[in-house]
């Protein structure tokens, strides 16, 4: 007696169909690995630790030289590098909650398949690049709004001619 075949034909996925699988498969693995509990927030979490201590640091070298404010040096650093990482935090919150979002996923893949399905007659590679730009230009966006509101949230904003200021210094250097 012959053994009968379990397996049964499907039909091909409908372009709906695969878009939906790609959005719960992109939106499921990304938000586990940025989900709160995830040892990726601890390893942040360790650089900033270490990176407040290199900043401050820095600053009581470069304070210390300072006229007036040289004797204060140390006081003055470590004020500037705890609202500097104060609202590192801040802003560490803010993704913390955007990046386990499933929404913003959604988004982010739908922004990124524009620029997918735009690159079809250019190729693979085309194609893989313009999703992947598109993507890293996405969550740029989002950590620089998320940014601004931290900024905001501790009172850190700068009024706009200091911020005219502080463009036109960086033009000169940069």
């Amino acid at each position: 007696m012959a053994a009968q075949s379990t397996t049964t034909e499907t039909a091909p996925l409908t372009q709906a169909e695969q878009d939906e699988f790609l959005d719960l498969v992109v939106a499921q693995s990304a938000r586990a690995a940025l989900r709160e509990e995830s040892p990726f927030w601890d390893a942040i979490s360790q650089f900033i630790d270490m990176f407040r201590d290199m900043i401050r640091n820095t600053l009581v070298l470069k304070l210390e030289h300072l006229p007036i404010i040289g004797t204060w040096a140390s006081r003055v650093a470590v004020t500037v590098s705890e609202l500097i990482f104060t609202l590192v935090g801040t802003l560490l919150h803010f993704l913390k909650t955007i990046f386990s979002a499933k929404r913003v996923w959604i988004e982010a893949h739908t922004a990124a398949l524009t620029a997918w399905k735009a690159n079809e007659d250019k190729g693979l590679l085309a194609q893989t690049y313009a999703y992947s730009k598109k993507m890293a230009g996405y969550f740029l966006e989002i950590i620089k709004q998320c940014l601004e509101r931290a900024i905001k949230t501790q009172g850190l904003e700068m009024t706009q001619a200091e911020v005219a200021d502080i463009s036109k210094l960086l033009d000169e250097i940069l």
